[in-house]
């Protein structure tokens, strides 16, 4: 995650009104490191999301990002 990962907003824009949602992915074009992933976060009980033609994991709820930095943790400084 420290270094294919990514902390981010996805932003939309829905009649003149923006709308922002904090996203933590993991890309990588190794499907075995992508299932990998996905199952390790499973298994610690977040809800993973598998997504862009199966290169990427996504944390999309507020409560599992907030959660995965209080558990997980990063070394990289720019999360």
């Amino acid at each position: 995650m420290d270094t294919d990962g990514s902390v981010f907003s996805e932003c939309h824009k829905i009649n003149g009104k923006t709308y922002s949602y904090p996203r933590l992915a993991f890309t990588n074009y190794s499907k075995p490191l992508i299932i990998t992933a996905f199952n390790i976060l499973k298994n610690l009980k977040f809800e993973p999301r598998i997504r862009s033609k199966g290169v990427r994991v996504t944390l999309e709820k507020r409560q599992d990002i907030k959660r995965y930095f209080k558990i997980i943790k990063s070394h990289n400084p720019k999360h």
